[in-house]
C-alpha cells in the first residue's frame, strides 16, 4: 500500500514512557502509522490538519476543551480525522461523554495490544468502536423507545449501522435500493427516538446487538 494511504494515528498521552511504548507497538503491527504529539511540539490542530488520514488518541481527563468542541475543533482542521478516547477505569463517565459528543470511539487503557489495533482498526474503517465497560457509563435515556416495535429490517438496518457499516453496504446485504435503506433507518431511529450514530451505537451495546 502507499504510505499516503495508510492512516496515522496521533497519540496524546502525558505519560511519555507509555506514548513511546505505545508508538512501538503500533508501527510494529503494520496497519497504520502513529505518531506522539508533544505539548512543546506545536499545535495539536496543526498536526492534524497536515496528515491526510487520521485518528487522535487522547485521555479525556487531558482533553484541551470540552468533548464536543474537540470533536469540532477535529472536523475543522481534517474531516477526516476523529477523536478516539483512550481512558482509564476512573474515568468512565468522561469517557462517555466522548462518545455522545461524537468520537469515533471509547477503549480502555486495560485492552490488551492486540485488541487496541482491532479496534483502531474499526475506527479508521468507519466504525465506532465502544469498550463494552462503557455500557452502564452511557446509562439508559427514559426517551428510548420499545426494540419490538422495531419491525426485522428497521432491527437489521440500525445493527449494521452501529457495526460501522455504510448505507451501500446494507443495501447490498439486503439486496434493496439506498434509499430504502435510508428509509428503514429512519423509521427505526424515530420509533426508538434516536437523533445521532452514536446513540444508535448506543442502544446497540445496550441491547446485545454487537456481541
Amino acid at each position: 500500500m502507499d504510505d499516503r494511504q495508510i492512516p496515522t494515528l496521533i497519540i496524546c498521552e502525558r505519560n511519555r514512557f507509555l506514548a513511546d511504548s505505545l508508538r512501538s507497538a503500533f508501527n510494529r503491527c503494520g496497519v497504520f502509522k502513529s505518531l506522539v504529539h508533544s505539548e512543546n511540539g506545536g499545535s495539536l490542530m496543526d498536526l492534524v490538519a497536515q496528515v491526510r488520514t487520521c485518528a487522535v488518541l487522547i485521555d479525556p481527563d487531558f482533553l484541551p476543551a470540552s468533548p464536543a468542541d474537540f470533536v469540532q475543533s477535529l472536523a475543522q482542521a481534517n474531516h477526516e480525522c476523529r477523536g478516539i478516547a483512550y481512558f482509564s477505569p476512573s474515568a468512565r463517565s468522561s469517557a462517555a461523554a466522548c462518545v455522545q459528543a461524537g468520537f469515533g470511539g471509547a477503549v480502555s487503557q486495560l485492552l490488551p495490544i492486540e485488541d487496541l489495533v482491532e479496534a483502531l482498526r474499526t475506527v479508521f474503517l468507519g466504525g465506532i468502536y465502544v469498550d463494552s465497560g462503557l455500557v452502564s457509563a452511557l446509562g439508559n435515556d427514559d426517551h428510548v423507545g420499545c426494540l419490538d416495535s422495531l419491525s426485522g429490517r428497521e432491527q437489521f438496518v440500525l445493527e449494521h449501522v452501529a457495526r460501522g457499516h455504510s448505507h451501500k453496504e446494507i443495501a447490498r446485504l439486503l439486496a434493496l435500493s439506498i434509499k430504502t435503506v435510508e428509509t428503514y433507518k429512519l423509521r427505526g431511529t424515530r420509533k426508538l427516538g434516536l437523533s445521532r450514530k452514536s446513540s444508535i451505537v448506543e442502544y446497540a451495546l445496550r441491547n446485545d446487538w454487537l456481541s
